[in-house]
C-alpha cells in the first residue's frame, strides 16, 4: 500500500525463454480499479540480467501492466500488478485552547460528500467523538470536545478508488492552564 501521490517503485524481471535473450524495452501502463482504459506510464529498458524498475505516483488504486515492447519476444506480458493507495488526510488544530476547539482539514483525492470522523484515544483504543460530511472542496470541520489527549481524523474506505487514510494530532499542557497542540503527523 502506498500514500496518495507519493513516489513508489515498481520492479520486475524478465525470464526469457530460449532464443529470447537480450536487453528489452518494457512498456508500462496503468488503469484505475474498475476501469479498462489504460494510460501509458513509461518505457524502460531492462538491465543485462533482465531486471527493470520504474518510480511512479498514483492518486487512486490502480492496476499496472508490463509488456515487452521490443526485442525477439515483444508482445509478451507479465501478470498485472495491483497498487493500493491510501487517501491523504490533513488536519489543522488550534495552537492553544483551554476547553474545546475546532479541527479543520481536507481529504485527497477529492472525496466530496463522503464522511470523516474524529476519534479520541482511550485506554482501550480510539473512540468516535464527532463526524462530518466533506464539502464540495473535500474539506471538513469538527469540534474538538476537550483540548487534552491524542486524536485522529479518519477517512474510512468509502469507495473502490482509495484505502482508508488518517492523520493524528494531540495536545500537551502549556503554561497558565492552556494546552498547546502537538505537531500534526500525517500517516499515509
Amino acid at each position: 500500500m502506498v500514500g496518495y501521490d507519493k513516489p513508489f517503485t515498481l520492479s520486475g524481471r524478465i525470464t526469457a525463454p530460449p532464443g529470447c535473450d537480450g536487453i528489452y524495452e518494457i512498456a508500462l501502463s496503468r488503469a484505475p480499479f474498475g476501469s479498462e482504459e489504460t494510460t501509458a506510464r513509461a518505457r524502460v529498458a531492462t538491465a543485462s540480467d533482465g531486471t527493470w524498475s520504474l518510480e511512479d505516483r498514483a492518486p487512486v488504486n490502480s492496476t499496472y501492466f508490463a509488456e515487452i515492447s521490443s526485442g525477439p519476444c515483444s508482445g509478451d506480458a507479465a501478470a498485472p500488478i495491483d497498487v493500493l493507495v491510501r487517501a491523504q488526510v490533513s488536519a489543522s488544530a488550534p495552537r492553544r485552547c483551554k476547553n474545546s476547539g475546532v479541527v479543520t482539514g481536507t481529504v485527497r483525492p477529492d472525496k466530496k460528500n463522503t464522511s470523516v470522523r474524529l476519534e479520541r484515544k482511550r485506554k482501550s483504543g480510539y473512540a468516535k467523538v464527532a463526524t462530518d460530511r466533506l464539502d464540495r472542496s473535500s474539506r471538513y470541520r469538527m469540534k474538538i470536545p476537550k483540548c487534552t489527549g491524542s486524536y485522529r481524523v479518519v477517512w474510512p474506505t468509502q469507495d473502490a478508488l482509495n484505502e482508508r487514510g488518517q492523520v493524528r494530532f494531540g495536545f500537551s499542557r502549556g503554561g497558565g492552564g492552556s494546552r498547546r497542540a502537538l505537531p500534526s503527523r500525517r500517516f499515509i
